[in-house]
C-alpha cells in the first residue's frame, strides 16, 4: 500500500530520486510516516489488550 518508486537500475525507493517521477505502485497518501503511525498504533493496541487480558 505504501508509495514506491523504481529507479532505472530496478531498485525500489520510498522517495523519488528526481522530481516529476511517478510512483510505480502504492497509494498517494500512504507514505512511510503513515505506515509508521499505523504500525505503532496497532502494536500499542495489541500490547494494551494483552496487558488487560493478563491483569
Amino acid at each position: 500500500m505504501q508509495f514506491h518508486y523504481q529507479t532505472d537500475t530496478g531498485d525500489w525507493r520510498d522517495t523519488p530520486s528526481t522530481r516529476g517521477i511517478s510512483p510505480v505502485r502504492g497509494w498517494a497518501r500512504v507514505t512511510n510516516n503513515a505506515v509508521n503511525v499505523v504500525g505503532t498504533t496497532v502494536g500499542g493496541g495489541a500490547a494494551l489488550a494483552g496487558f488487560l487480558l493478563l491483569a
